[in-house]
């Protein structure tokens, strides 16, 4: 009697520790338990629920994090495939340099913007708003972007006014225009 009484005790042992992070069940499945373990049972449904949005957004966080580390990875190959291409233009490779340096203190941006979002995960943050010169933050993206379309034949024309600031999270602009301009 002892052995059948606990027989859905093991049931739910067993599902659980079958559950697997890759492939998270919507529900345990267990509809027909004793009364007892019915609140343990939609407690652990309630769980697979958070874990699966959880797991969900990691993924999508991943997505973006890799997306927004695409564009700078790929101006950084841009420049040095070019400076490869003709090492002895030694006015080219200072440039490149520079926009090297440029580019990597924008990818440090990121990164640390990514911590901050990591560290703060358990509670709301308000965003960094500070003035901001968007005409800057456009004459900065699209001369990042400009060596990509000479490579694919595509002319960049700009028309930015001299000045435009506004409170905004300066880094999440960057990545929004540069999103645009590499579309």
């Amino acid at each position: 009697v002892l052995r059948l009484g606990l027989r859905p005790l093991e049931t739910l042992s067993a599902k659980v520790a079958s559950i697997d992070a890759r492939h998270l069940p919507a529900e345990l499945g267990m509809r027909a338990v004793p009364a007892e373990l019915a609140p343990v049972v939609a407690c652990l449904d309630d769980l697979l629920v958070r874990m699966r949005s959880s797991i969900e957004r990691e993924r999508r966080v991943t997505a973006n994090i890799a997306h927004e580390l695409q564009t700078p990875v790929a101006e950084l190959r841009t420049v040095t495939d070019v400076a490869l291409q003709w090492p002895d233009d030694l006015d080219y490779l200072r440039r490149g340099a520079a926009a090297t340096n440029e580019i990597a203190r924008r990818m440090e941006i990121v990164t640390a913007k990514v911590l901050e979002l990591a560290s703060v995960e358990s509670r709301i943050s308000a965003s960094a708003f500070a003035p901001t010169d968007v005409a800057e933050l456009l004459r900065e993206v699209t001369n990042a972007v400009r060596p990509r379309g000479v490579i694919r034949s595509i002319q960049l024309t700009e028309d930015i006014p001299g000045t435009a600031v506004t409170a905004t999270d300066a880094v999440a602009l960057r990545v929004v225009l540069a999103n645009l301009a590499q579309n």
